[in-house]
């Protein structure tokens, strides 16, 4: 049995293995299957910024002109199996002794209708904006489809702050705007006009944030047995990566 022959089989539909079966099915592979726990794919309201580091990648599995003309691709639904976790691999079971570790950054996530911004400010933020600063930046990103009236922009805010002050037993948590205007108090008009959008559209004051926590990357990431047949592991499983490498 050739290698486009064999079954693969991928557990989790994120980024990394939906990366993955694009790869596999353009190298040949058939007989691929994709194991999600969630119910369906859907948008989760975060715009997805994918630069040249990532568009280098992607080029390699033939997606260039479908991302170019479509900006994603769909893959055929008979290969997707919805509602799935994986509860146990058969072989030896050792367990994870080691614990993530705080990477000293959180983000910032919320978003401003363009309407709640100044004309001047709403045009620029039709482009992917980096606002930059010592050691933290805040990303503009257009989300949503004008043509539904969806259209908006996508505010993620990197920053650096000890995690004394976090209250919540969870990785995500809801935090107050004016932490965020903190870290940016005195950047440019236009990170204001941002501010002051975040706060007209929460009616608590309130956006999402989230600790980053990384892990030390496992020596082996992949395993084969006697049957010539084997387990990879990819993404923050074995090799975890904070969000700023495109």
């Amino acid at each position: 049995m050739g290698f486009q022959d064999k079954r693969v089989v991928v557990v989790g539909g994120g980024l990394g293995g939906m990366a993955f079966m694009n790869a596999a099915l353009y190298a040949g592979v058939k007989n691929i299957q994709c194991y999600e726990q969630a119910h369906q794919f859907s948008e989760v309201g975060a715009g997805v910024d994918i630069t040249a580091n990532a568009n280098r990648i992607l080029d390699t599995f033939g997606l260039q002109d479908s991302l170019v003309s479509r900006s994603s691709l769909r893959l055929p639904y008979y290969m997707q199996y919805l509602q799935k976790r994986l509860t146990l691999i058969e072989r030896n079971v050792e367990g994870f002794s080691d614990s993530p570790t705080y990477s000293g950054q959180v983000v910032y996530r919320g978003f401003v209708e363009y309407k709640d911004l100044p004309e001047n400010t709403a045009t620029l933020l039709r482009n992917v904006v980096n606002f930059r600063g010592p050691k933290c930046h805040l990303l503009s990103l257009p989300i949503g489809n004008p043509a539904t009236n969806t259209d908006r922009v996508g505010v993620i805010g990197f920053m650096t702050e000890s995690l004394d002050s976090w209250d919540s037993e969870h990785w995500m948590a809801r935090a107050e705007i004016t932490n965020l205007h903190g870290h940016v108090r005195d950047w440019c008009p236009q990170v204001q006009d941002i501010i002051a959008g975040l706060q007209a559209g929460s009616p608590d004051g309130r956006m999402m944030k989230q600790a980053l926590y990384v892990r030390d990357p496992l020596a082996k990431w992949s395993e084969m047995n006697e049957q010539n047949a084997g387990n990879i592991f990819l993404g923050d499983a074995v090799h975890s990566t904070l969000p700023h490498q495109g």
